[in-house]
């Protein structure tokens, strides 16, 4: 049987790949994603080099099913993960996420204030938008209070108004 098409080895890249999907679209961590192809590809070249069983040492295997030889569950896994990341990373912010951000306006630099105003440009801020604006926030050496809110609509409300006054 071919070592690649192995169950074990494609449900073992299937979660690598998954974990480096996920790394790249929901955290932009897209030098961890190179890191782990590359790993995988070595993974893979190491595994195929690896001599074959002869006679008595190889155990009677059946041929795995096409879902396996396919490479479906390998390269489907991640596609899977890929789309669920889309759409995590695409969902609104919470009203604590805008709370924190209406909170920390007046003490962040204006190149995060306008960074913040781009964000807010179309009404609404994403969770990745959020993220992106905190890691700025956190760069820049500002301490911010987080204060938990639950009125989603007043929270984006009062976020934009104070944005139309500066």
């Amino acid at each position: 049987m071919d070592k690649l098409k192995h169950p074990v080895f494609q449900l073992g890249m299937a979660a690598w790949l998954s974990c480096g999907v996920y790394l790249g679209i929901v955290n932009s961590e897209w030098i961890l994603f190179g890191l782990v192809i590359i790993a995988l590809i070595g993974l893979a070249l190491f595994i195929n080099s690896r001599p074959e069983k002869t006679g008595k040492d190889r155990k009677q295997e059946k041929p795995p099913g096409f879902i396996w030889r396919s490479g479906l569950v390998g390269i489907g896994v991640p596609v899977l993960v890929a789309i669920y990341c889309l759409i995590l990373v695409r969902q609104e912010a919470d009203a604590t996420a805008y709370r924190t951000i209406n909170t920390s306006l007046p003490i962040v630099n204006t190149e995060i204030r306008n960074v913040i105003k781009e964000a807010m440009a179309d009404g609404e801020l994403s969770s990745r938008e959020y993220s992106d604006i905190m890691a700025l926030i956190v760069k820049s050496q500002t301490i911010v209070r987080i204060e938990p809110s639950q009125d989603l609509e007043k929270e984006r409300e009062r976020l934009r108004l104070v944005l139309e006054t500066r």
